[in-house]
This record gives structure tokens, sequence and C-alpha cells, in this order.
């Protein structure tokens, strides 16, 4: 028998530099969530304080569906009842939160669970991320690339942001998917490799179609390669068009509620998507299938044809090219959307902001300029011009909206990484070491995000706003919200989220572009006049006013100087708006609506505002407008 030494020496080369660069991953992401768990977002985490409103409805959609709502049904029924919201979000992506609170909460409570999950689920993501990336590097740039991944990822901020505790949102799934359909596509070109890159980029369309550009650059690779080098390169190329058409169909049936196969959507994969991938692959697999083409010129023309057969099918769905935030109404556009970071412009920071610009560009075009530099040095290797053409796409999303950072950074990294592998192998001499070092200072994510912090430092102000959301967001989880009945609440955009999480209400507007109607009306109301407002609230649904004090309010505040957001953000408080107990230190806004005084025939009195929030809290000549008490059925009666 042979001793386990000659037995681990006897393994191929290959296994112990595999074993080396996963130690390496291991190692780095590990020390990176020691790091995250001492940082305000992983305190944050630890209390279900989420921050973002994605994470925070995400949770709620995974503890709807966990509670019993059907795996079809994705509607958020506490978002403006009673028709609630249908989201465009895919059940796909519930799948890792839902499946580590249940394996959690065999162990655990419910509650415990759900932390830790929220916890740990972004950076057991952020692993495969880096394993896939390095296989990409290293089928790219060889071993110095594979371990230079996760060294420069330690202060590659735009992508490590979107792996922080607490961060379940879908970008996070999908740049792992983004990863692992690079590091399948840049292995050997077999009919198996081709195929294994359909999975992840069927996958990752279906749970969201951000990094649809950019995924839509792996194929046309494989195109062009197969066009200009031949039968060699078909395989690969056959393998995927054989792979994703099914993939995506079969993904689609089992997330999708038959009864909405037939949709047609812009904001997610629908019946036009479906159609437009099928034709151009079915086209494109029947021409493979016909045999070697003799030349590059026939091959061009097969290609061109597939793509005439996807553009015909495009001219049958049109809509499918619609912009996400089309169906907005403008006013919700000026106020609401103009004012999201993630969906602003390279042109809108440029002239507001332009030192901004070196946080989300700067990483990307160096990566680019520094990775083609090596392209054309080093014989122009087919791989690297994938993660070139991925790259490149990736900038044009992030110039267009800056929430394509992450993805564009993400491609960055791994050009660095390349760039950083051919550096090292030049070493030797004087001008290579000076060369390396010069790369390794230049080339990684923190460079921007430090360059713009020194040209321009957060204002004071500026933080003290955050910290009025934090504030916020503490209090709705650690105060007794739910002691007064149920009910609907007028709410600012921002925070609707988070009371959805941490309360039993349910909320007019939410931070999803496709409540319209929901959002529409919260704006309406918080910028009509308060006297108008008053008979509005009394014939509606709506039983309390509960929001943040945040900047979103605030922004409503200035549009409106005489509107019902300003009269809340300056103290002056209409006395059919009755305080609620809790302990909100200037950050959170809690009303109850007392219908019998907003719908008074003495408009005068009903409206007369407390100037000093301490004179409203228990208004002396107004019955009813005590503190509720739990189980008190007069509070019913005044809330509906």
């Amino acid at each position: 028998m042979r001793a386990p030494r000659n037995s681990v020496a006897a393994l191929p080369d290959s296994w112990h530099r595999n074993a080396v660069s996963w130690l390496l991953a291991l190692a780095v992401v590990c020390a990176l969530f020691a790091w995250f768990l001492g940082l305000p977002a992983g305190e944050r985490a630890k209390n279900l304080l989420l921050y973002d409103p994605d994470n925070y409805q995400r949770l709620v959609e995974v503890r709807d569906w966990l509670g019993g709502q059907s795996w079809w049904d994705t509607r958020q029924y506490r978002v403006d009842p009673p028709q609630g919201l249908q989201m465009h979000w895919s059940r796909l992506a519930d799948i890792p939160l839902a499946l580590a609170v249940t394996l959690l909460s065999l162990f655990t409570g419910r509650e415990v669970a759900e932390t830790w999950a929220v916890v740990g689920l972004p950076i057991v993501l952020l692993l495969g991320t880096v394993l896939f990336l390095g296989r990409a590097a290293f089928h790219i740039g060889g071993v110095a690339a594979e371990r230079a991944v996760p060294l420069l990822l330690i202060v590659t901020f735009p992508v490590l942001v979107q792996f922080f505790p607490g961060r379940i949102d879908h970008h996070g799934l999908q740049l792992f998917l983004l990863a692992a359909a690079l590091a399948a596509a840049t292995a050997s070109p077999t009919w198996r490799n081709g195929f294994l890159t359909s999975l992840p980029v069927a996958l990752s369309l279906l749970i969201g179609l951000e990094t649809a550009p950019m995924l839509l650059m792996v194929p046309l690779w494989m195109a062009s390669r197969w066009v200009v080098e031949g039968a060699g390169r078909m395989p690969q190329l056959q393998g995927f068009v054989f792979g994703l058409p099914p993939a995506l169909v079969m993904l689609y049936a089992l997330s999708v509620d038959p009864s909405s196969w037939d949709r047609q959507t812009h904001d997610q994969v629908g019946i036009g998507h479906i159609v437009i991938v099928a034709a151009g692959c079915s086209a494109l697999w029947l021409s493979l299938r016909a045999g070697t083409l003799p030349t590059a010129r026939h091959r061009l023309a097969i290609l061109c044809l597939a793509g005439i057969a996807s553009a015909a099918a495009l001219l049958c769905f049109p809509g499918v090219l619609s912009a996400p935030y089309s169906s907005i109404d403008p006013l919700l556009q000026r106020l609401w959307i103009k004012n999201i970071l993630e969906t602003e412009s390279a042109a809108d920071i440029a002239r507001v902001a332009p030192r901004r610009l070196l946080d989300a560009h700067l990483y990307p075009v160096l990566a680019l300029i520094t990775g083609a530099w090596v392209y054309l040095s080093t014989g122009r290797p087919p791989r690297l011009l994938l993660a070139l053409m991925v790259g490149l796409t990736g900038f044009a999303l992030a110039t267009w909206q800056v929430r394509a950072t992450s993805g564009a950074a993400l491609i960055a990294l791994l050009l660095c990484s390349v760039v950083i592998g051919h550096l090292w192998s030049r070493r030797d001499t004087l001008i290579g070491a000076a060369s390396l070092v010069l790369g390794i200072l230049a080339l990684n994510g923190f460079l921007g995000p430090a360059l713009s912090a020194r040209l321009a430092p957060d204002k004071a102000e500026d933080l003290s706003r955050n910290r009025m959301t934090e504030i916020c967001e503490n209090r709705l989880r650690a105060d007794a919200f739910d002691d007064v009945p149920p009910g609907l609440v007028l709410n600012a955009i921002d925070s609707g989220a988070a009371i959805l999480t941490h309360t039993h209400h349910s909320v007019m507007a939410v931070g999803n572009h496709r409540a319209v109607k929901g959002n529409g009306t919260a704006y309406r109301l918080f910028l009509a006049p308060t006297s108008a407002v008053r008979e509005e609230l009394a014939a509606s649904e709506i039983a309390y006013v509960l929001t943040c004090n945040d900047n979103e309010l605030r922004r409503l505040a200035r549009h409106a100087p005489d509107g019902l957001a300003a009269d809340l953000v300056n103290g002056r408080i209409p006395t059919w708006l009755v305080p609620q107990p809790h302990d909100e230190e200037g950050a959170v806004l809690f009303y109850a609506v007392d219908r019998r005084s907003a719908s008074t025939k003495n408009p005068e009195a009903a409206d007369r505002p407390c100037e000093k929030r301490d004179d409203c809290r228990y208004p002396k000549d107004h019955e009813g407008s005590r503190p509720a008490e739990q189980g008190d059925a007069s509070i019913g009666e005044h809330v509906g």
C-alpha cells in the first residue's frame, strides 16, 4: 500500500494549483466576512436593519412565501391594498434566502434564522463569485491572474458593496451568475462547456434583465470565433444555442404562473423575450447542423440570418425594448426617480458632482485601457477579447445608469487580474518590476473612491440626514408600532419596505417602479394643502400617517411649502392627526387619522395646526386624541 505522502505526491499538478488558489480565495473571503461584521453595515444587518428598500422588500417577499403564499404568486398584498402590487421579481431569486432561512430554522428560532441568513448569504455568494471569476482569470491569463483575483477584490469596493451583510437583493446573485458564465465560456471550446455556459445565462435573465447586454456578448463572442476559425469552434456554439432556449423555457415555466405565460413585459422575461431567443438560436442551430461551412463568408452569412430571425421576432414584440421607468408619471419621475442614485447617468453626475465619476467609472476605464494593451501586445488572445467585450458593455451600461457599476467593476476586476498576471511574468527586469508595482497601486477599485473623497469629503449635513434615516429604521424595528390595530398607512416611498418588514401595517407607497398608483396617490396627498387632504383621508381606507422624516419627505416639503409634507416636517400638525406614542427622536412621524375630526363641519378647527410638536401630543379639546391602548375598541372606530 502506498504511503499517504506518496498518494498526495501522485496527485496531478493541477490539483495542487487549484487547491492553493481555492484556499487563497477562501482565506480572503473569510477575512472580508470578519471585517464586514465589524462595519456599520454588519452591525445593522445583525439587527435586520437593511438600509436599502430592495433588501427589505426581498425579505418581505420571502417571509410571505414561507408563510404560505403560493410559489406562483409574487403579489405584495400589503402594498396599496386591496389590489396589491404585482412584483416583477422572479421567485427564483427568493430560493437562496428561503433555503438558508429554512435550514437555519432547524437549529434555532425563525427570527434568529432570518438574521443569520441575511448576514451570511451574501458572503457565500461572494465566495462562489470569486472562485468562478478566478477560473475565468486562469483560462485567460494563467495562475498568476487567478490568484490576483481575491487579492484585488479586497479593495474593489464597487463589487464588495453588493456582498455586504444584509445585501440580499438580486444584484449579488447576478454577479455570481455572470462570473459562472464567464468561467464556462472561457474554458475549452467543447459542446459541454457551451451548454454549461447557457445555464447561468438563462437563470440570470429570469432573475433580472440588468445584465442582459453583458451576457449577450458571450454568444456573440462564440459566434465570432466560429466565423473566423471555423469547425473547431462549432461545438461550443452548438452547445450554447442547444442549451439556452430549453433552459430559458423550463425556468420560465417553473417560475411563472401558467395563467401568465403569455405576459408581454419589458422589465422581466416575458413571452416576447422567449420568442426572440428561440428564433435566433433555432436558426443558428439548424444552420450548424447542416454541416461544415467552407469559408468565413458563408459562416458570416449564416450568422446574419440568425440575427435577422431574432430581429423579425423583435418586430412582433417591440415592447421588450421599452425603458424600465416608462410607465411612471412625470411627477414621480422628477421627484422620486431622478433622486435615486442608481438611476443617475454619467452626464447627470458630471453636471452635479463631477468628482463622483471617479467612484463609478475610473476603475473600469483603467481596466479597459490596460486590458486592451495586454490584448494587443500578446497576440490578441480570444479569451481576453471576451473579457474586453463584456467589460466595454458593462462600462456603457454604467455610463447610462449607475446601477450597472458593480457589473462593470466585476469585469474590471477580471481584466486587472489578467494585467497583473501579465506584469508578474515580466517582473525579472527592473522595468518589469516597477511596472508590476505601479500596476498593483493603480489597478484596483480603491483608487477612484480615495481620489473622490480627497477632492470633496462628505459634508456634515449629508451625514446628518443619513443619520435620520438610520434612526428611523431603528425606531421602526424597536418601537411598538404594532400596539395599534393593523391598518393602511400613508407613507413616503423610501419608507415603505422598512414599514412592511418591521410592522404589521400595510403601506400606500413602496420603492418599486410598478407601484404607479399607490406611489402617485401618496405623493399627491403629501404635496396637497393640508386642508384639501383632510376630507380625502376621512373618506379613504388610510388609517395612519407613518413615515420617516428623511430626505425624501423634506424634498416634498420644499417642492410644496403649503402641503401636508411641509406641515409634518415643520411640526404643524392638524388636530385630526392624532399622535401615536413612540420614541421618535424626530426621525419618525406616526399619527392616526381621526375620521370624526377629519370630516368635521368646522374646517378651521380641524385644520388648526399645533405650532410645537409637544403641543400636539395630547390636545385636550379633542375627544379621542389620547394615546392608543392595545385592544382599545374606540381607536378602531377612529382609524377604521
